[in-house]
């Protein structure tokens, strides 16, 4: 069977249990009440990591707007800087950051990191104007609110990765459970149940297939 996912491991489950219940299992039943069980125990720690990633998922869309707020800070400032008399090629010279346009295609952390120094140094101009120190108060405000943004992720996904430790060691039981009720349902022919292993395991086979021919169309994309 190839590697399976989260998704796969919750579809192949859910239709060899709703099989199961449409024919005579007690030759597995042993096996098959284990690997229930098991997969029980695999969809509730799934849904747990779910949850942690939509928290992920949603601090990860607050650090980029925040982001895009920082850039349209730095667009302000670079106007207010060339209104100081700055080079309109680069604003940005002599103040040890890079050329607005290549800040802004930064990480947003390395961004705003840059935007603080960039801030410090315009600060200290000679003659600088009022609304050239709000422009840049407002983009250091805009840097800080980024890493602040940043911050309060690392501990959402800290607790994602977490959460996966138990799904994956509880999916690598699945995958054991799965393949002795597979054995046991094989071994059932000896004793009369011919058709017990087709039946509890035709969407295992459709699973594999399309999964395979997936990776098939990934890999020739690829190629392309």
């Amino acid at each position: 069977m190839p590697r399976l996912g989260p998704g796969a491991r919750a579809e192949i489950g859910a239709a060899v249990l709703a099989a199961a219940e449409t024919m005579d299992t007690q030759l597995v039943q042993h096996r098959l009440t284990a690997f229930a069980a098991t997969h029980a125990r695999y969809v509730a720690a799934q849904r747990v990591v779910e949850a942690a990633d939509r928290k992920v998922a949603d601090a990860a869309a607050v650090v980029r707007r925040r982001n895009g707020g920082q850039d349209a800070a730095v667009e302000s400032l670079t106007r207010a800087l060339m209104g100081e008399h700055q080079p309109r090629a680069n604003p940005f010279r002599g103040f040890g950051v890079p050329s607005p346009a290549v800040l802004q295609r930064l990480a947003a952390a390395t961004k705003a990191q840059a935007i603080h120094k960039l801030v410090a140094a315009a600060q200290r101009l000679n003659g600088c104007t009022a609304s050239t120190l709000k422009a840049a108060q407002t983009a250091d405000a805009a840097a800080f609110a980024v890493e602040q943004a940043l911050a309060s992720m690392l501990p959402l996904a800290a607790a994602a990765h977490t959460a996966r430790l138990p799904r994956d060691a509880v999916g690598q039981q699945w995958n054991q459970d799965l393949a002795a009720l597979k054995r046991r349902a094989r071994s059932a022919a000896d004793d009369g149940a011919l058709h017990l292993h087709a039946m509890l395991f035709r969407s295992v086979r459709r699973t594999a297939r399309k999964k395979a021919r997936g990776a098939k169309r990934e890999r020739s994309q690829q190629v392309r």
